[in-house]
């Protein structure tokens, strides 16, 4: 609830951020990604083994939110947005985990995402020509983990919505960013930002809900 509400009050406000960049802008935008921190934290992230999954998708969203705050400020520290979300990125996708591999998942995500990258290239400069490739490539590694792990869900025999939520919110994590790159180094896009945020909000609690844990000795105890 307290995510929905910020969520719509970061759109009622609507304040300015590149134009006119303010603590209070950043404080709003970030708002909605604090209390889905404050979600994971309920599921559990003690050092535990039990609790690794958590603590990875709480830190993921820890650096979502300073490359929020950065983004604010892009005209200066958008250089500083890209590495904290391309952390992020990483993050999550060891989060989902590495097995099984399936490359040909990873290949058929690839071969867009270089396309994409050519096109940002001509308008790349300096840092950004690094900086923008491998934040493409973590983004793909982030959605091809989120892919397979729906796939094991799939072939298993318990249905894992959790599984389901991680990839929708992965897949909606690389609809924003599209959105924003080909804004930002290709074309302009009518109503990009209204685009960017709702995918990017929608990607954050999908993956966040990725984190809801049950106590599956009680289930068993209640199935007995």
């Amino acid at each position: 609830i307290p995510f929905f509400k910020t969520f719509c009050i970061y759109f009622i406000l609507w304040l300015p951020e590149a134009e006119n960049p303010s603590i209070l802008a950043a404080v709003i935008k970030i708002l909605p990604i604090l209390f889905l921190c404050g979600f994971v934290i309920m599921q559990g992230v003690s050092l535990s083994a039990n609790h690794d999954y958590n603590r990875r998708i709480l830190l993921g969203l820890i650096f979502s939110l300073f490359g929020d705050i950065f983004i604010v400020w892009e005209h200066s520290h958008f250089n500083f947005g890209v590495v904290s979300f391309g952390v992020a990125h990483l993050l999550y996708a060891t989060a989902f985990g590495f097995e099984p591999l399936n490359f040909i998942v990873f290949l058929a995500l690839l071969v867009p995402s270089v396309h994409t990258y050519c096109l940002y290239l001509p308008n790349l400069e300096g840092f950004l020509i690094g900086a923008i490739g491998g934040y493409m490539l973590m983004i793909t590694i982030m959605i091809w983990r989120a892919i397979t792990g729906l796939q094991v869900s799939l072939r298993g025999q318990t249905w894992q919505w959790t599984k389901l939520s991680s990839c929708i919110g992965a897949m909606s994590f690389g609809i924003s960013d599209l959105i924003l790159g080909v804004n930002k180094f290709y074309l302009p896009i009518p109503f990009a930002r209204v685009i960017v945020m709702i995918t990017y909000y929608g990607a954050q609690l999908g993956i966040t809900l990725s984190s809801f844990t049950v106590n599956q000795g009680k289930i068993e105890k209640a199935k007995k």
